[in-house]
């Protein structure tokens, strides 16, 4: 009688919890985006649950010390049981949507229906089929029928924990997705295919031949500062060396760049290192994960994700990860002394942190100083001849309002553009205000031009050096 008891208080206790969720999804239905036909099919399921147990409840109630109100109880056990979980877990789900429900309002965003369209569909069935079992359990003569009813429970609680793992995995990956993206959310290799498009087989060979980046590569914890005047090709030579390491990682190395540019902020630079270091990952770690729960509605803070950075190094470090960390134009955006100092000491910042940092950029007084302890190569235009020569005849037979001329004109191009040796940015420069040109008479307008202004550069003292040589006149 007690066990008959305590299964009524359950199973009205189960009704009013079927009549919220049929609540909230008949307005879901109405006003969420998202798989309205199955959220409608589902509030009608679970109206039918509904009317089942209502009438369980009153039969057992009305027969609680006879021998069919015992065999009853004992019969839907299970499947209440089973029906309960069901029930709870979704409502549980949307009470969560219903307190994000402000928010999404503040957002101008319309509410969506939480579970996919096959999470629904898998509900709706098992749904079905408890609701069955409790049905026919109501109006079973003998206990024979046990069997067939804990047949359906098995099942139904195979396919429960199934779609409660996909539903976990599914959430973990929103999860990773949203933390990645809280933590930088703009992506590094859309910058990066822009800048390796210039690549030509045998690009950045007299960096790879050299001993500082052979030396800068084998040292886990090393520091090599790339240096050029503006168009020397430090970009150019940073996709490379991306290209160049990425292929050939082991699965103990991780690698993670940074392309700045007049709007970067060191917030934006530790973010990217960090997310990207994460998506390498197989799980986030907890600190992060929880520092989002608290933050996720506003932007981290520099300090915090520079000790995020840090932290995620030296665990590294402790788990024999080595890491390698580039950073491209660090002088485009006016660095903070805090994070030229950072920068600079993580190879040394911990007796467990195996990080190698390649950093590019031009001089200037305060990188200069930051960086005065560390090994430095200046990429002077004579090393890069060869590659840009390359690059402009490559571009001339690729460009169809360049492939288009006879060959004496292409020559006077070629050497045009190529004549100086004026780096990487003076020849996209020039080949690009070029390509532009669309009659013989205009290309060669161009041509002089350009020649003008490599005759102006020659006698502004052009030697080869690897300072800034200042303003020139801008190309018409």
């Amino acid at each position: 009688m007690a066990e008959t008891f305590s299964l009524v208080v359950n199973i009205i206790t189960l009704v009013d919890v079927a009549a919220r969720i049929v609540a909230a999804g008949s307005a879901y239905s109405s006003s969420a985006r998202g798989h309205t036909a199955q959220v409608r099919l589902l509030v009608q399921e679970i109206n039918t649950m509904s009317g089942v147990l209502t009438a369980v409840s009153t039969t057992l109630q009305n027969n609680d010390v006879s021998p069919h109100s015992t065999k009853l109880a004992a019969l839907i056990g299970g499947p209440i049981e089973e029906c309960t979980t069901q029930l709870n877990d979704l409502h549980l789900l949307l009470i969560k949507q219903v307190t994000a429900r402000l928010w999404w309002k503040r957002m101008g965003k319309q509410l969506k229906w939480p579970l996919k369209e096959k999470e629904t569909m898998g509900l709706i069935e098992r749904i079905g089929r408890l609701q069955r079992s409790i049905s026919l359990a109501l109006h079973a003569d003998d206990l024979g029928f046990r069997g067939s009813i804990s047949t359906h429970l098995v099942e139904i609680r195979k396919e429960e924990e199934i779609a409660r793992q996909e539903r976990n995995q599914a959430r973990q990956r929103r999860k990773r997705t949203e933390v990645l993206a809280w933590l930088y959310p703009q992506s590094e290799p859309q910058i990066h295919d822009s800048a390796k498009r210039r690549h030509l087989p045998g690009s950045g060979k007299w960096f790879f031949e050299s001993a500082a980046f052979a030396t800068w590569k084998l040292s886990p914890r090393s520091f090599l500062w790339l240096h050029g005047h503006p168009g020397a090709g430090k970009t150019i030579l940073t996709s490379i060396v991306i290209d160049n390491l990425t292929p050939n990682l082991q699965p103990n190395q991780q690698l993670a760049y940074f392309y700045c540019s007049p709007t970067s902020e060191p917030v934006h630079l530790y973010g990217s290192l960090i997310a990207q270091l994460l998506s390498c990952t197989d799980s986030l770690p907890t600190t992060i994960v929880e520092h989002y729960d608290r933050n996720w509605n506003h932007r981290p803070c520099a300090d915090d994700l520079k000790d995020m950075l840090l932290r995620l190094l030296a665990e590294a470090g402790t788990q024999g990860k080595e890491t390698t960390l580039i950073i491209d134009g660090l002088d485009v955006f006016s660095p903070h002394q805090d994070l030229l100092s950072t920068l600079s000491d993580i190879p040394a910042s911990s007796p467990t942190s195996n990080c190698r940092i390649l950093v590019t950029s031009r001089i200037e007084e305060e990188i200069e100083y930051a960086f005065e302890t560390h090994t430095r190569v200046a990429i002077q235009p004579h090393m890069v001849n060869d590659e840009v020569g390359a690059f402009v005849k490559s571009e001339v037979e690729r460009r169809p309002t360049l492939k288009r001329l006879n060959a004496s004109l292409k020559q006077e191009v070629i050497a045009a553009v190529s004549r100086g040796n004026f780096g990487w940015g003076w020849a996209v420069e020039s080949i690009d205000m070029v390509a532009r040109m669309r009659t013989d008479g205009d290309v060669k307008k161009a041509i002089k031009d350009i020649t003008s202004r490599t005759g102006y550069r020659d006698n502004r003292g052009n030697g080869g050096g690897n300072e800034p040589i200042g303003e020139i006149p801008a190309m018409a």
